[in-house]
């Protein structure tokens, strides 16, 4: 069993990251962690998950990108949170002005039940 260093989290990743979490030290890597939340419309749900899962092959490898996982809610499978983790705030930047550019997901649009919210947090080591 591999020890704890003194001021981590005894919990698991996911439950730091839903419970504050969201920019923290994985194995001393510093990341940044972005929330992505959207929903697609039902009656073409079949059609706009593809698109999905091609635009975050496209995070997946862009630079600076850590990890991305992607969460559907149980009771709603059109209800997406996207999960970025990203080594910098920088990286994170970088993606989002190539998104809004070369890189936009102009595609994903008529797929869209509503706008996505984005949600960006910061470590609070006082709690």
């Amino acid at each position: 069993m591999r020890a704890i260093p003194a001021g981590a989290s005894r919990m698991p990743t996911a439950l730091v990251l839903a419970s504050a979490g969201v920019e923290h030290s994985l194995e001393g890597l510093l990341s940044h962690v972005v929330f992505v939340e959207f929903w697609l419309k039902s009656s073409s749900l079949d059609d706009g998950l593809p698109i999905v899962h091609g635009a975050l092959a496209d995070t997946r490898t862009f630079d600076g990108c850590v990890q991305v996982d992607v969460l559907a809610e149980n009771d709603d499978p059109t209800h997406l949170i996207v999960v970025e983790q990203w080594s910098t705030p920088e990286h994170r930047a970088a993606y989002r002005q190539w998104r809004a550019g070369e890189g936009a997901l102009t595609a994903l649009a008529p797929f869209l039940a509503r706008p996505p919210v984005t949600d960006k947090y910061t470590h609070n080591t006082a709690i």
